[in-house]
Protein backbone atom coordinates (compact mmCIF):
# COMPACT_ATOMS: atom_id res chain seq x y z
CA UNK A 1 0.00 0.00 0.00
CA UNK A 2 2.73 2.37 0.85
CA UNK A 3 4.64 1.75 -2.34
CA UNK A 4 1.45 2.18 -4.31
CA UNK A 5 0.79 5.43 -2.49
CA UNK A 6 4.29 6.57 -3.26
CA UNK A 7 3.74 5.72 -6.90
CA UNK A 8 0.55 7.73 -6.98
CA UNK A 9 2.39 10.56 -5.27
CA UNK A 10 5.13 10.41 -7.89
CA UNK A 11 2.57 10.39 -10.66
CA UNK A 12 0.75 13.32 -9.09
CA UNK A 13 3.97 15.26 -8.63
CA UNK A 14 5.00 14.56 -12.20
CA UNK A 15 1.61 15.59 -13.52
CA UNK A 16 1.60 18.70 -11.36
CA UNK A 17 5.08 19.62 -12.52
CA UNK A 18 4.16 19.20 -16.17
CA UNK A 19 0.99 21.24 -15.66
CA UNK A 20 3.00 24.00 -13.99
CA UNK A 21 5.43 24.08 -16.90
CA UNK A 22 2.56 24.26 -19.37
CA UNK A 23 0.98 27.03 -17.29
CA UNK A 24 4.19 29.03 -17.38
CA UNK A 25 4.32 28.60 -21.13
CA UNK A 26 0.71 29.72 -21.39
CA UNK A 27 1.32 32.75 -19.16
CA UNK A 28 4.49 33.67 -21.04
CA UNK A 29 2.67 33.29 -24.35
CA UNK A 30 -0.10 35.53 -23.02
CA UNK A 31 2.41 38.18 -21.96
CA UNK A 32 4.10 38.04 -25.36
CA UNK A 33 0.72 38.40 -27.07
CA UNK A 34 -0.16 41.44 -24.98
CA UNK A 35 3.22 42.99 -25.73
CA UNK A 36 2.73 42.43 -29.44
CA UNK A 37 -0.75 43.95 -29.26
CA UNK A 38 0.56 46.99 -27.36
CA UNK A 39 3.37 47.43 -29.87
CA UNK A 40 0.92 47.20 -32.77
CA UNK A 41 -1.30 49.82 -31.11
CA UNK A 42 1.70 52.09 -30.61
CA UNK A 43 2.71 51.74 -34.25
CA UNK A 44 -0.87 52.42 -35.38
CA UNK A 45 -0.92 55.60 -33.28
CA UNK A 46 2.35 56.70 -34.86
CA UNK A 47 0.89 56.06 -38.29
CA UNK A 48 -2.29 58.06 -37.59
CA UNK A 49 -1.16 60.84 -35.22
CA UNK A 50 1.37 63.55 -35.99
CA UNK A 51 1.89 62.71 -39.64
CA UNK A 52 3.34 65.62 -41.60
CA UNK A 53 0.94 66.24 -44.48
CA UNK A 54 2.68 69.20 -46.08
CA UNK A 55 5.35 71.84 -45.52
CA UNK A 56 4.38 75.17 -47.01
CA UNK A 57 7.31 77.13 -48.39
CA UNK A 58 7.21 80.60 -49.90
CA UNK A 59 7.38 83.23 -47.17
CA UNK A 60 10.62 85.18 -46.97
CA UNK A 61 10.42 86.01 -43.26
CA UNK A 62 8.95 84.71 -40.01
CA UNK A 63 5.37 83.45 -40.16
CA UNK A 64 3.37 84.90 -37.27
CA UNK A 65 -0.02 83.28 -37.58
CA UNK A 66 -2.02 80.78 -39.60
CA UNK A 67 -5.75 80.20 -39.88
CA UNK A 68 -8.03 77.63 -41.54
CA UNK A 69 -11.08 78.77 -43.48
CA UNK A 70 -14.37 77.75 -41.81
CA UNK A 71 -15.16 75.33 -44.65
CA UNK A 72 -11.80 73.61 -44.08
CA UNK A 73 -10.67 73.92 -47.70
CA UNK A 74 -8.04 76.64 -47.35
CA UNK A 75 -5.60 78.11 -44.89
CA UNK A 76 -3.92 81.50 -44.80
CA UNK A 77 -0.61 82.54 -43.27
CA UNK A 78 0.59 85.98 -42.13
CA UNK A 79 4.27 86.84 -42.37
CA UNK A 80 6.91 89.39 -41.55
CA UNK A 81 7.61 89.68 -45.27
CA UNK A 82 4.42 91.76 -45.59
CA UNK A 83 2.42 89.12 -47.42
CA UNK A 84 -0.50 86.82 -46.76
CA UNK A 85 -0.39 83.49 -48.52
CA UNK A 86 -3.43 81.33 -49.19
CA UNK A 87 -2.95 77.59 -49.55
CA UNK A 88 -4.87 74.43 -50.09
CA UNK A 89 -4.48 72.10 -47.13
CA UNK A 90 -2.17 69.83 -49.15
CA UNK A 91 0.27 72.74 -49.52
CA UNK A 92 -0.64 73.88 -53.04
CA UNK A 93 -0.34 77.66 -53.28
CA UNK A 94 -3.58 79.46 -54.17
CA UNK A 95 -2.60 83.12 -53.94
CA UNK A 96 -0.05 85.56 -52.55
CA UNK A 97 -1.69 88.70 -51.17
CA UNK A 98 0.62 91.69 -51.47
CA UNK A 99 -0.23 95.18 -50.33
CA UNK A 100 0.89 95.67 -46.74
CA UNK A 101 3.96 97.89 -46.32
CA UNK A 102 5.19 96.11 -43.20
CA UNK A 103 4.78 92.79 -41.46
CA UNK A 104 1.37 91.12 -41.25
CA UNK A 105 0.47 90.14 -37.70
CA UNK A 106 -2.71 88.16 -38.13
CA UNK A 107 -5.27 86.96 -40.67
CA UNK A 108 -8.92 85.94 -40.31
CA UNK A 109 -11.45 84.33 -42.66
CA UNK A 110 -15.06 85.45 -42.94
CA UNK A 111 -17.66 82.92 -41.75
CA UNK A 112 -18.59 82.00 -45.35
CA UNK A 113 -14.89 81.48 -46.24
CA UNK A 114 -15.16 83.93 -49.16
CA UNK A 115 -13.16 86.81 -47.65
CA UNK A 116 -10.18 87.21 -45.42
CA UNK A 117 -8.86 90.19 -43.50
CA UNK A 118 -5.27 90.90 -42.53
CA UNK A 119 -3.88 93.10 -39.74
CA UNK A 120 -0.61 94.87 -40.44
CA UNK A 121 2.16 96.84 -38.82
CA UNK A 122 1.49 99.51 -41.46
CA UNK A 123 -1.57 100.59 -39.38
CA UNK A 124 -4.03 99.12 -41.89
CA UNK A 125 -6.49 96.28 -42.22
CA UNK A 126 -6.86 94.83 -45.68
CA UNK A 127 -9.79 92.78 -46.91
CA UNK A 128 -9.31 90.31 -49.76
CA UNK A 129 -11.08 87.68 -51.73
CA UNK A 130 -9.37 84.34 -51.25
CA UNK A 131 -7.97 84.45 -54.79
CA UNK A 132 -6.02 87.57 -53.82
CA UNK A 133 -8.35 90.20 -55.27
CA UNK A 134 -8.29 93.31 -53.02
CA UNK A 135 -11.67 94.34 -51.60
CA UNK A 136 -10.85 97.21 -49.25
CA UNK A 137 -8.08 98.91 -47.31
CA UNK A 138 -9.24 100.02 -43.87
CA UNK A 139 -7.34 103.09 -42.69
CA UNK A 140 -7.81 104.96 -39.45
CA UNK A 141 -5.61 103.37 -36.80
CA UNK A 142 -2.67 105.49 -35.66
CA UNK A 143 -0.41 102.58 -34.81
CA UNK A 144 0.08 98.96 -35.80
CA UNK A 145 -2.97 96.71 -35.99
CA UNK A 146 -2.66 93.66 -33.76
CA UNK A 147 -5.81 91.70 -34.50
CA UNK A 148 -8.82 91.58 -36.79
CA UNK A 149 -11.97 89.47 -36.51
CA UNK A 150 -15.17 89.02 -38.50
CA UNK A 151 -18.51 89.03 -36.71
CA UNK A 152 -20.27 85.64 -36.71
CA UNK A 153 -22.98 86.97 -39.05
CA UNK A 154 -20.26 88.08 -41.49
CA UNK A 155 -21.53 91.65 -41.76
CA UNK A 156 -18.83 93.42 -39.74
CA UNK A 157 -15.24 93.15 -38.72
CA UNK A 158 -13.38 94.65 -35.78
CA UNK A 159 -9.72 95.57 -35.48
CA UNK A 160 -7.51 96.28 -32.48
CA UNK A 161 -4.42 98.44 -32.39
CA UNK A 162 -1.49 99.57 -30.33
CA UNK A 163 -3.12 103.02 -30.50
CA UNK A 164 -5.52 101.84 -27.76
CA UNK A 165 -8.66 101.72 -29.91
CA UNK A 166 -11.00 99.17 -31.39
CA UNK A 167 -12.51 100.02 -34.75
CA UNK A 168 -15.62 98.43 -36.23
CA UNK A 169 -16.07 98.32 -40.00
CA UNK A 170 -18.36 97.02 -42.65
CA UNK A 171 -16.59 94.48 -44.83
CA UNK A 172 -16.38 96.99 -47.69
CA UNK A 173 -14.31 99.27 -45.46
CA UNK A 174 -17.03 101.67 -44.32
CA UNK A 175 -16.33 102.78 -40.72
CA UNK A 176 -19.05 101.93 -38.19
CA UNK A 177 -17.57 102.98 -34.84
CA UNK A 178 -14.35 103.78 -33.00
CA UNK A 179 -14.31 102.31 -29.50
CA UNK A 180 -12.18 104.41 -27.16
CA UNK A 181 -11.65 103.67 -23.50
CA UNK A 182 -8.57 101.52 -23.16
CA UNK A 183 -5.52 103.13 -21.59
CA UNK A 184 -3.03 100.86 -23.33
CA UNK A 185 -2.67 98.86 -26.52
CA UNK A 186 -5.52 96.54 -27.44
CA UNK A 187 -4.32 93.01 -28.11
CA UNK A 188 -7.39 91.15 -29.31
CA UNK A 189 -11.12 91.44 -29.94
CA UNK A 190 -13.93 88.91 -29.94
CA UNK A 191 -17.56 89.15 -31.07
CA UNK A 192 -20.37 87.54 -29.11
CA UNK A 193 -22.05 84.65 -30.95
CA UNK A 194 -25.10 86.80 -31.76
CA UNK A 195 -22.84 89.56 -33.18
CA UNK A 196 -24.43 92.14 -30.85
CA UNK A 197 -21.47 92.66 -28.50
CA UNK A 198 -17.73 92.61 -28.69
CA UNK A 199 -15.06 92.38 -26.03
CA UNK A 200 -11.53 93.75 -26.23
CA UNK A 201 -8.40 92.72 -24.32
CA UNK A 202 -5.90 95.37 -23.29
CA UNK A 203 -2.29 95.71 -22.27
CA UNK A 204 -3.32 97.38 -19.00
CA UNK A 205 -5.07 94.26 -17.68
CA UNK A 206 -8.65 95.22 -18.48
CA UNK A 207 -11.34 93.72 -20.67
CA UNK A 208 -13.95 96.10 -22.05
CA UNK A 209 -17.31 94.93 -23.38
CA UNK A 210 -19.12 97.08 -25.93
CA UNK A 211 -22.19 97.31 -28.05
CA UNK A 212 -21.38 97.40 -31.74
CA UNK A 213 -22.02 101.15 -31.92
CA UNK A 214 -19.36 101.77 -29.27
CA UNK A 215 -21.61 102.06 -26.22
CA UNK A 216 -19.73 100.67 -23.18
CA UNK A 217 -21.38 97.70 -21.49
CA UNK A 218 -18.88 96.56 -18.86
CA UNK A 219 -15.31 97.01 -17.63
CA UNK A 220 -13.75 93.82 -16.30
CA UNK A 221 -10.82 94.54 -13.98
CA UNK A 222 -9.14 91.69 -12.14
CA UNK A 223 -6.04 90.77 -14.12
CA UNK A 224 -2.73 92.01 -12.71
CA UNK A 225 -1.02 92.17 -16.08
CA UNK A 226 -1.94 92.47 -19.74
CA UNK A 227 -4.81 90.43 -21.17
CA UNK A 228 -3.71 88.49 -24.22
CA UNK A 229 -6.84 86.72 -25.42
CA UNK A 230 -10.59 86.62 -24.83
CA UNK A 231 -13.35 84.30 -25.99
CA UNK A 232 -17.13 84.13 -25.62
CA UNK A 233 -18.84 80.86 -24.78
CA UNK A 234 -21.06 79.47 -27.58
CA UNK A 235 -24.24 80.65 -25.83
CA UNK A 236 -22.77 84.11 -25.21
CA UNK A 237 -23.39 84.00 -21.46
CA UNK A 238 -19.76 83.69 -20.41
CA UNK A 239 -16.52 85.36 -21.36
CA UNK A 240 -13.06 83.96 -20.66
CA UNK A 241 -9.87 86.03 -20.56
CA UNK A 242 -6.25 84.88 -20.60
CA UNK A 243 -3.66 87.08 -18.90
CA UNK A 244 0.07 87.50 -18.51
CA UNK A 245 -0.55 87.24 -14.75
CA UNK A 246 -0.71 83.45 -15.27
CA UNK A 247 -4.48 83.32 -14.84
CA UNK A 248 -7.59 82.63 -16.87
CA UNK A 249 -10.68 84.43 -15.64
CA UNK A 250 -14.27 83.55 -16.48
CA UNK A 251 -16.89 86.28 -16.38
CA UNK A 252 -20.67 86.16 -16.46
CA UNK A 253 -22.94 88.96 -17.56
CA UNK A 254 -26.45 89.38 -18.90
CA UNK A 255 -27.38 91.51 -21.88
CA UNK A 256 -30.56 92.10 -23.84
Amino acid sequence: MWSCSRQREKLYIKYKDEFSKDSRKFIEAGIDLRRREEEEKRLRRQRTIGISVATLYGHQAQVYQVSFSPDGKLLASASGDGTVRVWQTDGISVATLEGHKDRVNQVSFSPDSKLLASAGNDNTVRVWQTDGTPVATLEGHKDRVNHVSFSPDGKLLASTSRDGTVRVWQTDGTPVATLEGHKDRVNQVSFSPDSKLLASASGNGTVLVWQIDGTPVATLEKHKNQVNHISFSPDGKLLASAGSDNTVRVWQFVHN
